[in-house]
């Protein structure tokens, strides 16, 4: 039983450090440009979404770029993850992974005028926040 748990332990001290390296190197040589997502970083959680939705809906973009959005929203939302969520710290990890990979192969992917469009579409709506200016919470 110990050699067992050993492994086990092993095992999972193993895929934390490749998880944490991956994430370094996404972080490291994968940036998207900084005005974009400040923008995105900007709307509410709707004006997000009416962005996914659009960007998934617009025949500029290929259809495996289309398909990423829904297709990780259901990774999230399936019982069936990489690493079970039960397990505590790092089921989680694996979720935040495939989401960090996923926003910056879309940042990467789409083309910055196609995502102009959008994001200008959704701050017309909502002409409160002019570009530039960070909302303040009360």
């Amino acid at each position: 039983m110990e050699t067992w748990l050993l492994a086990l332990l092993v095992a999972v001290t193993g895929l934390l450090f490749a998880c944490l390296l991956a994430w370094w190197l996404v972080r490291r040589f994968a940036r998207p440009p900084k005005e974009l997502v400040s923008r995105i970083e900007r709307l509410s959680w709707a004006g997000r979404i009416a962005v996914a939705v659009g960007l998934m809906r617009d025949e500029r973009l290929p259809i495996g770029i289309r398909l990423l959005i829904p297709a990780v929203a259901l990774y999230l939302v399936l019982p069936f993850d990489i690493i079970p969520d039960f397990i505590p710290l790092i089921g989680a990890l694996d979720d935040v992974l495939i989401v960090m990979l996923a926003l910056r192969l879309l940042l990467r992917s789409i083309p910055p005028d196609v995502l102009d469009y959008h994001l200008s579409r959704q701050e017309s709506i909502h002409p409160e926040l002019p570009s530039g200016e960070v909302p303040k919470v009360p």
